[in-house]
């Protein structure tokens, strides 16, 4: 017997589909609960995204193909819908539409991402258990005065979500969600190809970018009539190629890779002159030059932020030297520019083809909290912790005071350890980030947010915090200190707020939300306190911690719901947050490392090949003497400059790369010295000599455990690290046991030029010793003084005296210090750099 078949054109394929994708605000059989407030809009990707179709049985939609796209979605009759052309060039799309026109297909399951979701405990007939109500209840049932709670599960009610994408599947979580055949329609932009909607999309500016955006009046002051509107005005940082090679998976993860950087404060400078772009060519311009401080860290930052993603498409090559520029029009002549003076950017852009435009502020964390008008009483901020757990508590008179977590709680995101929350390096300074007036004078505060969810949880800290600034309202203002039982809250209910936002607040537990500030750092810290419907006290519970790095941990407690028949759950190992993310960061580091080292190592190899077959001569009086060869002669070896007094290296004729990050430029020094006693190995001689890590293990050879005089130093894998947060990858050099004398502490792959890394806890001399010190190994060298106690003007002066002792036989010099005397405990660094030529 064989299977019936239908001969060819029998009955047409759609073209397309059509139907709800999602219930909304309804349970799912598994007990899942989309939210979204009447008249809200779904939070969607960018246009279009994937229908895929599973052609197997799968869990969690794994096996799936993509079958044709979803080009509009909207909400009707209580569920997102949605639409879009079947991919009928495709076998396996066609055969979809084919089972789809017939009636064995249609079912289909919502892709979902950036989900932020509150557990809902329910009774055995599925009703839910008010905050309140199963609390008394348990309490009633501890005491013996009633029975034990009729908890039978839980309900996940999910407040945050996106729509990414459509699967078609046998078994959908919602029965209502199935969607229909569609024939002769066009959808959306009329294609079946991702690639040719998102080109058909940009096919007026198909570029895209990552761009610098001034404030809205600087912008309408520099716009001219006719040509560049106000607002689109911007200075580009990094330009990324075809918007149609972005995906809209890609775009989300370079706008995640950006506000990871966590820029935090508006760019403030200058327009400084015009110019006329491109004269000769099809699109001549006249641009605004411009200047801001900061404004090329950014840029670095930026482009390092997408070249070191590798599941992002590849960009074009920079030009070698950034000009910072606005386009005033094309077409446009200069001498129609007349405005100069100052300028603010304060948004970053990310532009997709000027069709999907993502701005990121470049604002503080936090607005200001209230009216300087009003005056509190201190007392109320600096109520003392009692001596036992306390929960939330608002007293008639307006007083709001309790604590945040129980110290030794567990996070109940790991079932093998406790993670407990984290407690503040910096007193709280993120999270008190408003100021108030009080009886003796202005005192920072934090705000308690009232009717939001938490921001979700990959977000950073400034993005974080805007959240909770346009979502929720402010209710009252605390300070937040680090107490014996946990972090302890004490307060004031805000001017203005009502009873029935007053009780609502009793009626709720709190819930911190941590996050990491500083970029590589392992540290959290609180940025925002809420209130939420499931409280968390008498034992607060964390619960959720962000998967992407672990850069942010939200605290929501739920009632306990094991029953007293239960056995006890074994004892957990004990662990700190912070352990937890350093080793997730650590691997993280070192796979993007290895990576970067394999390809700079290939970059470089070809640049040696390339220099072969060129002839070096030597060109000028200083190469005549530093070669010990005549002029016009092929340059043979390396060569150096004979020492003596005042003898500095010759910058003509001799290749100068530098390399190391520019922070405090320190000039006005005649650098001297004595020569090294042996001349330092370059990276070639150190590789012959076998001594440079594998790809694989780039921090093979650095020290990860130093004392300097009895006291602890950061490691040169933390120094290698910050290394590679200013986009400068580096690779451990082996010392061969000492048997092969000084050999520096590392390379910097794409620059194929030796580092060393000095470290001291010392004082400026030491700073000095250092020095000098690293001259007998590199060029370069990196004095790392973060361990010390050190302000920036006694480091200059360790500079300065250094270069003095030894800069006549160096091209870099970097001394790191941090202004809380101890990176490590949430100080700022703050780089002094020299460079010779």
């Amino acid at each position: 017997m064989t299977a019936p078949t239908t001969p060819a054109g029998d009955k047409p394929l759609p073209t397309g589909w059509r139907g709800p994708v999602l219930p909304l605000n309804t349970p799912s059989g598994d007990m899942r609960q989309f939210m979204l407030a009447d008249g809200a809009e779904p939070a969607i990707r960018p246009l279009p995204v994937a229908l895929s179709a599973q052609d197997e049985m799968w869990d969690n939609h794994e096996g799936s193909r993509v079958v044709g796209l979803v080009t509009r979605a909207w909400v009707q009759d209580g569920h997102l819908w949605a639409e879009g052309p079947l991919d009928l060039d495709d076998t396996f799309g066609a055969e979809y539409a084919r089972k789809l026109g017939n009636g064995f297909a249609g079912w289909v399951s919502a892709d979902l991402s950036d989900i932020s979701l509150e557990e809902i405990p329910l009774r055995s007939d599925k009703s839910e258990w008010a905050p309140n109500e199963l609390a008394a209840a348990y309490s009633a049932f501890e005491e013996g005065t009633g029975d034990e709670p009729d908890v039978a599960g839980q309900l996940l009610r999910v407040h945050e979500w996106k729509l990414m994408g459509v699967t078609g599947v046998s078994s959908p979580a919602f029965e209502t969600s199935r969607i229909e055949p569609v024939y002769g329609e066009e959808f959306g932009y009329g294609t079946s190809s991702a690639a040719e909607a998102l080109a058909a999309s940009a096919a007026k500016h198909s570029g895209a970018m990552i761009a610098l955006v001034p404030s809205v009046e600087d912008c309408a002051r520099l716009a001219i009539d006719g040509y560049e509107p106000a607002d689109v005005l911007h200075t580009t940082l990094v330009f990324l190629g075809d918007a149609a090679n972005w995906s809209p998976e890609q775009r989300d993860a370079l706008e995640q890779a950006v506000r990871v950087l966590d820029f935090t404060c508006p760019l403030s400078g200058s327009v400084m002159g015009h110019a006329q772009f491109n004269p000769a060519g099809d699109e001549p311009c006249a641009v605004y030059l411009v200047e801001a401080r900061g404004l090329s860290a950014t840029q670095s930052c930026t482009y390092g932020a997408v070249a070191d993603n590798v599941a992002l498409p590849p960009i074009p090559e920079p030009y070698d030297t950034f000009l910072p520029h606005i386009t005033a029009g094309y077409g446009l002549d200069v001498s129609k520019l007349a405005e100069v003076g100052p300028i603010r950017f304060d948004r970053i852009r990310l532009s997709f083809a000027d069709t999907d435009v993502r701005d990121i502020p470049l604002e503080p964390v936090t607005a200001s909290l209230v009216a300087s008008s009003v005056v509190y009483d201190t007392a109320d901020f600096t109520m003392p912790e009692p001596d036992e757990l306390t929960a939330l508590t608002v007293t008639d008179d307006g007083r709001v005071y309790g604590h945040l977590a129980q110290a030794d709680s567990c996070h109940i995101g790991f079932a093998d350890v406790c993670v407990s929350p984290p407690t503040s390096a910096t007193g709280y300074a993120y999270f008190h980030q408003g100021e108030i007036s009080t009886t003796d004078g202005p005192l920072p505060v934090g705000k308690l947010t009232l009717g939001t969810g938490h921001a979700g949880m990959r977000q950073a800290a400034r993005a974080a915090a805007e959240h909770y600034d346009n979502t929720g309202t402010a209710v009252a203002v605390v300070r937040c200190t680090d107490g014996l039982w946990g972090p302890w809250l004490s307060g004031r209910i805000l001017p203005g707020i009502d009873d029935d936002r007053i009780d609502e607040l009793r009626r709720s537990g709190v819930s911190g939300d941590w996050r990491s500030i500083q970029r590589g750092s392992n540290k959290l810290e609180l940025v925002a306190v809420l209130a939420v419907n499931v409280p968390g006290f008498p034992v607060p519970r964390t619960r959720a911690l962000a998967a992407s790095g672990m850069r942010s941990l939200i605290a929501a407690g739920i009632p306990p719901t094991r029953k007293r028949h239960d056995p006890p759950t074994a004892a957990k190992k004990s662990i700190d947050i912070t352990h937890v993310r350093a080793t997730a960061l650590r691997k993280n580091r070192s796979q993007t490392a290895a990576q970067r080292v394999r390809a700079a190592r290939l970059a470089a190899a070809t640049r040696r090949v390339e220099r072969l077959g060129k002839e070096r001569r030597v060109r000028t009086p200083d190469g005549e003497r530093r070669y010990g060869q005549p002029i016009e002669s092929v340059i043979r070896g390396r060569g150096r400059l004979p020492s003596g007094p005042g003898n500095e290296p010759a910058t003509e004729g001799v290749e100068r790369r530098h390399i190391l990050p520019e922070g405090i430029v320190i000039e006005g020094e005649t650098p001297g010295g004595s020569p090294p006693r042996n001349t330092p190995k370059t990276a070639d001689e150190l590789r012959d000599l076998g001594l440079v890590a594998p790809a694989e293990d780039p921090d093979r050879y650095f020290d990860r455990d130093k004392k300097t005089r009895g006291k602890p130093e950061r490691p040169e894998t933390e120094v290698a690290d910050w290394l590679r947060d200013q986009d400068i990858d580096v690779i451990s050099v082996d010392e061969g046991n000492g048997a092969l004398g000084k050999v520096p502490d590392s390379i910097a792959i794409a620059s194929d030029q030796t580092v060393e890394i000095k470290t001291t806890t010392g004082g400026w001399r030491a700073v000095s010793e250092r020095i000098v010190g690293g001259k007998e190994q590199s060029e370069r060298v990196i004095v790392n003084a973060t361990a010390s106690n050190l302000t920036v003007e006694q480091a200059e002066r360790g500079l300065r005296n250094g270069i003095r002792d030894a800069g006549a036989h160096l091209t870099e010099v970097v001394v790191i210090v941090s202004l809380a005397g101890d990176n490590r405990r949430g100080g700022r660094d703050v780089v002094l750099s020299w460079r010779h030529g």
